[in-house]
């Protein structure tokens, strides 16, 4: 489930594309003539359908709106929204029940997978590793004090032996101080598994292994971003040439609420009808 999201620009046709991209659920597979009729819609937007799948992958699988190359989108005319946008979902459909998408949505699933933390060191393990580590400072102190002069060496002296001492500390298979750092070890080892079991099991439920489960989740994410839009909600220029709404609560609205206020209604109510229907679907 770093995780690891770009928001669209607004626009009526730009939301309208976008919106389409994030409905983009089931698992019903269609003819090669409604194939030939999507790819009459790719063109009629100036873009690919290579383009269009990864518009789909992105909006579905990382959960922000794209829509890369529709060049024409703007020359869209606003009664043939509502039938583009029913066009784009049903290929989303299509195409997300396909082995592209499914095999993209498991690489993510298991790349945001936690890792499970390591087992707690023993306390021979750590006894060994902390007398190493000593006759390897003791070995370089030694090998540094032979170039020094007489004053350097006292000085150095008293470093050689406090590191002498400490590694008859970590060699006595009785150290109190080694039992208390394996302690230690043993508690942070519980701590982080119980972070990492906590973890899993809401990455279990934020990707399930299902994908149609998370393409579901996006839909009904949609459905409600979407709701209670008031298409009739009065505008005003903000003194920069953009258009920003009259009620301050409406500003105050998500993006993907004013995305699909720009949409329109009927191209909005067309998107969530079909994107309810599919909820009951899956």
């Amino acid at each position: 489930m770093k995780s690891k999201y770009l928001a669209c620009k607004a626009g009526l046709g730009r939301s309208l594309v976008a919106m389409a991209g994030v409905v983009a659920i089931s698992a019903t597979l269609f003819s090669f003539t409604y194939r030939s009729a999507s790819e009459a819609v790719f063109q009629r937007l100036g873009m690919s359908q290579t383009d269009a799948n990864q518009n789909i992958s992105k909006s579905v699988l990382q959960g922000y709106l794209t829509y890369y190359g529709a060049k024409n989108i703007k020359s869209i005319a606003t009664g043939d929204r509502a039938a583009i946008v029913k066009d784009l979902m049903l290929y989303s459909k299509q195409y997300t029940n396909s082995e592209a998408f499914i095999n993209e949505y498991q690489a993510m699933r298991e790349q945001r997978k936690p890792e499970a933390p390591a087992e707690a060191e023993s306390e021979e393990d750590i006894r060994n590793k902390m007398v190493a580590d000593l006759k390897k400072s003791i070995a370089s102190t030694e090998e540094s004090m032979a170039k020094m002069n007489d004053d350097m060496k006292k000085m150095m002296a008293e470093s050689l032996t406090m590191l002498k001492e400490q590694l008859k500390e970590y060699e006595n298979p009785n150290s109190e101080l080694v039992k208390m750092m394996a302690q230690g070890a043993a508690q942070g080892s519980e701590f982080d598994k119980k972070a990492y079991e906590e973890n899993l099991a809401k990455w279990q439920q934020e990707y399930p292994e299902d994908h149609r489960k998370f393409v579901k989740m996006r839909l009904q994410q949609f459905l409600d971003q979407t709701k209670d839009i008031d298409f009739d909600a009065a505008l005003k220029d903000n003194g920069y040439g953009k258009k920003k709404f009259v009620n301050s609560a409406y500003e105050a609205k998500s993006a993907d609420w004013k995305k699909a206020f720009r949409a329109g209604r009927e191209a909005t109510t067309t998107a969530r009808q079909l994107a309810q229907e599919w909820v009951q679907e899956l």
